[in-house]
């Protein structure tokens, strides 16, 4: 029983930080439409609102009634085809819709993503796409890599090696005193603190999107996105330093 509350407790903490993101790409366009139209005025703003609301409540409905029922009748079909296009469909479908709504499309996919997630189809289509995955992840950290100044980060070398060390070492302090409250034993809260200490795929999300969107220049980009590549880095090595650490 205890090992499954702190399995459960530990899926809770990595739903979170997944979540986390929601708001902020939804924070991301309104900052800078703020930016833009500073003295736009409240019945504006209250359209802009509904709209958005609208569009997540109508993603939200959609895959909660409609999902299932759409998939089940392409299962039919016998196709993994049809059912690997269809979920790029789904996805591509609510990224447009909250672009359309005035928000990311990163947003839309994802929700579409999560809504699949929860499908009762959702172990056909992890095998379906399973052989994309690898090839789509690779070309989605060339294209973060292609995208670094490098002339930026050699000049700011030192700050940014600096603050990845400062983020490695606050997000494993922070996961550790979370799982602590739960793990029996000091050694799994330490090890789930050196496991989580990288920045996530998704800072690679937000970065970009704040800059398309003029909310960040090109300077503080490229030396973000450096930060947040070398915390995946160190997160490897701290992880295998901690477990050799506890081993002994």
């Amino acid at each position: 029983a205890n090992r499954r509350r702190k399995h459960g407790y530990g899926r809770a903490i990595l739903l979170f930080q997944d979540m986390a993101v929601v708001p902020l790409l939804a924070a991301l366009p309104l900052l800078a439409r703020e930016g833009a139209s500073a003295h736009a005025g409240l019945g504006d703003g209250l359209r802009a609102v509904a709209l958005i609301a609208g569009a997540i409540m109508l993603i939200v409905v959609a895959g909660r009634y409609l999902l299932n029922p759409f998939f089940r009748l392409l299962a039919q079909t016998g196709s993994r085809e049809v059912m690997t296009a269809a979920a790029l469909l789904v996805v591509l479908g609510a990224a447009l819709l909250m672009q359309t709504a005035g928000m990311s499309m990163a947003l839309g996919a994802f929700l579409a993503g999560v809504l699949l997630a929860e499908s009762n189809f959702r172990h056909e289509l992890e095998a379906d796409i399973e052989p994309f995955r690898g090839l789509l992840l690779a070309l989605f950290f060339m294209g973060i890599g292609m995208g670094i100044d490098m002339t930026v980060v050699r000049a700011n070398l030192w700050p940014i090696l600096a603050a990845a060390l400062i983020i490695t070492v606050l997000k494993a302090a922070v996961v550790w005193l979370l799982f602590r409250a739960t793990c029996a034993h000091l050694g799994d809260a330490l090890r789930a603190g050196s496991v989580l200490t990288g920045a996530g795929e998704f800072a690679f999300v937000l970065i970009p999107l704040g800059a398309s969107l003029g909310v960040l220049d090109a300077r503080p980009t490229s030396i973000l996105t450096a930060v947040a590549a070398i915390t995946m880095l160190l997160g490897p090595l701290v992880a295998t330093f901690t477990d050799a650490l506890l081993r002994r």
